[in-house]
C-alpha cells in the first residue's frame, strides 16, 4: 500500500503536468501536504518555453511526505528526460562560432554589408506530419557563408513548435538552407566569410 501522502502528492503532480507548467513541490507548514507551484520560463540554453527542470523544495514533515516527494521528483525527472530540447541557439551564434569553421571572423550582413544575390534556391521538402500532429510558429535561424558563397553551417535560433515533437520537420528546413548558393560577399575588394539571418514563414492552415 502506498502512504496517503504519496497518493495525494502524486495526484497534484498529474494535475500540474496537465496544466503545462513545470512543478515544484513544497510542503505546507500547517499540514505538510505537498503543493505544486507552476512555473513557466525559458531555458537559457535552448530558448524553448516551458522546459521542465525538475526540482523539489520541501520541508520534510514525516517519512511518508518525504518518500512521496522523492518518488514524485523521480517521475518528473523521467518526464523531462524523455523529451530532450532541440538544438536551438541564442541569436549571434554564427559570428560566435563561425570562425572555428572558416578560420576567419565572419562579417555580419545587414550592418553595412549587403547579402549578395542568391544563385541557387531550394525550398524545404516538408515531410508528411503524423496524424494528430499540430504545429505553430515560424522558423528563424542563421547561416554561415564561406568565401565562395556556399552555406557552411546552419543554426536554428527559434523553431516551430510541433505537438507531439517531430524533429524531421525542422531538419527539412536546415537541409534546404544548406543547399543555397550565393555570390561571394565582397568587403574591401576581396571575398570574405559572412553570417546572415533567415526566417522561414510556415502556413499552418
Amino acid at each position: 500500500m502506498y502512504p496517503e501522502a504519496f497518493l495525494e502528492a502524486y495526484d497534484r503532480w498529474l494535475k500540474a503536468q496537465r496544466a503545462g507548467g513545470r512543478p515544484q513541490f513544497a510542503s505546507s507548514r500547517s499540514t505538510g501536504a505537498l503543493t505544486p507551484r507552476l512555473i513557466r520560463g525559458r531555458s537559457r540554453d535552448s530558448g524553448t518555453a516551458n522546459h521542465m527542470v525538475s526540482s523539489v523544495m520541501m520541508r520534510a514533515v514525516g517519512r511518508s511526505a518525504g518518500t512521496a516527494a522523492l518518488v514524485i521528483w523521480s517521475l518528473a525527472l523521467a518526464s523531462a528526460t524523455q523529451a530532450p530540447a532541440a538544438d536551438v541557439r541564442r541569436p549571434g551564434v554564427c559570428v560566435r562560432e563561425g570562425a572555428k569553421l572558416v578560420r576567419a571572423v565572419p562579417v555580419q550582413t545587414g550592418r553595412g554589408v549587403r547579402l549578395p544575390k542568391k544563385l541557387h534556391d531550394v525550398h524545404p521538402a516538408y515531410p508528411h506530419l503524423p496524424s494528430g500532429t499540430t504545429g505553430s510558429g515560424n522558423w528563424h535561424g542563421e547561416f554561415l557563408l564561406d568565401t565562395g558563397g556556399r552555406v557552411v553551417e546552419v543554426w536554428p535560433t527559434r523553431e516551430p513548435q510541433l505537438r507531439p515533437p517531430f524533429p524531421k520537420f525542422n531538419e527539412a528546413i536546415v537541409h534546404a538552407i544548406r543547399q543555397w548558393r550565393f555570390e561571394p560577399v565582397i568587403v574591401g575588394e576581396r571575398p570574405v566569410p559572412a553570417c546572415s539571418t533567415v526566417s522561414i514563414l510556415i502556413n499552418w492552415s
